[in-house]
């Protein structure tokens, strides 16, 4: 989840402590939250600098989103750890945030048009779902990018969709799949953890400079 670690710096305040990671020239924040019996690790991100190559790529609709999604998180510390008995509402607006980037970097790439960007029927899920990329073919956004940038960058973006959307916010009455906070937290990781490495690998931001 680290690109090109140079130095890591520890900072500890309040029972939170930092991790500030240097890489390549940006700074990304990590912080482990203490808590009396655990120690969860709950986000990985941008929000802290506004000079990170992702956080410069995003629109200011999709920034507002990830600044939601810490308030939340910040709210959250104030009650009470066993008030909640399913925290997926805090992945809600990162995993809002990581379709709205997902449709800004096909547009970018030329792997969709701007009347399928701009449509209220185009469905992300569809077109990066291996299990459809035969039957789509060209149209197959998911063997797009396996051509392009390989396979491992494909099935990671497949993955965190369906982890960190898909299997969130349906509701399936054999598996309601109830997410504890750090299970919450890992997710929202994931999210901006393979968002971080599909500008590095893509480009993508070159093309908005």
């Amino acid at each position: 989840m680290v690109y090109y670690r140079e130095h890591i710096q520890l900072v500890s305040d309040d029972r939170i402590f930092r991790f500030n990671i240097y890489t390549a020239g940006h700074i990304w924040h990590i912080c482990f939250c203490v808590h009396a019996r655990d120690v969860i690790f709950y986000s990985i991100g941008f929000m802290g600098s506004t000079d990170t190559v992702l956080w410069q790529y995003l629109s200011d609709d999709q920034r507002q989103l990830a600044q939601d999604g810490q308030v939340l998180i910040a709210e959250r510390k104030q009650h009470d750890a066993d008030s909640v008995s399913d925290y997926s509402y805090l992945v809600f607006p990162y995993a809002k945030l990581y379709e709205g980037f997902l449709k800004e970097v096909f547009l970018d790439i030329r792997l969709i048009s701007d009347r399928e960007y701009r449509s209220d029927h185009f469905r992300i899920g569809k077109v990066l779902s291996p299990n459809l990329a035969r039957r789509l073919g060209q149209r197959s956004a998911y063997t797009t990018l396996v051509k392009r940038y390989g396979t491992s960058l494909a099935d990671e973006v497949w993955s965190v969709w369906k982890q960190g959307r898909n299997l969130v916010f349906h509701y399936f009455p054999h598996n309601i799949r109830r997410l504890t906070y750090a299970d919450a937290c890992a997710l929202i990781n994931r999210i901006l953890s393979v968002m971080g490495r599909v500008v590095h690998v893509t480009g993508v931001h070159n093309r908005k400079t």
